[in-house]
């Protein structure tokens, strides 16, 4: 039988005004950050296509994507962000903006517009 993670996940997470666009699971680069920072080394990975992500974001402004990276339990799945994604996006962007690490937002705050 397989040993169950007690670990959390970490999970990137892009979404715009329309909705989530990308989710990735991250643990695995975390583990390879942290054993090179435990180590003394610089890390040398970087989190895939975060660069490209970033240049899309950018080139779509009218678009107010968010980039956030957020710790999950273990048993949280990406299925099931995705899942909260399409039946309740406000509430589960909310908590991401609340309890996630921002890594780029085009967020509009004038009439406070709400994720469909």
């Amino acid at each position: 039988m397989a040993k169950k993670s007690t670990q959390p996940q970490t999970l990137l997470l892009v979404w715009d005004c329309l909705g989530l666009e990308y989710s990735c699971n991250l643990t695995n680069y975390d583990k390879e950050v942290m054993w090179s920072t435990l180590k003394g080394e610089k890390p040398t990975v970087r989190i895939p296509g975060l660069d490209i992500l970033i240049l899309r974001a950018r080139a779509n402004p009218q678009r107010n994507y968010e980039i956030y990276t957020v710790q999950v339990e273990p048993d949280v799945s990406l299925k099931d962000i995705q899942d909260m994604f399409k039946d309740t996006p406000q509430e589960i962007v909310d908590l991401v903006r609340a309890r996630g690490h921002k890594l780029y937002s085009d967020r509009q705050y004038a009439g406070d517009r709400v994720i469909q």
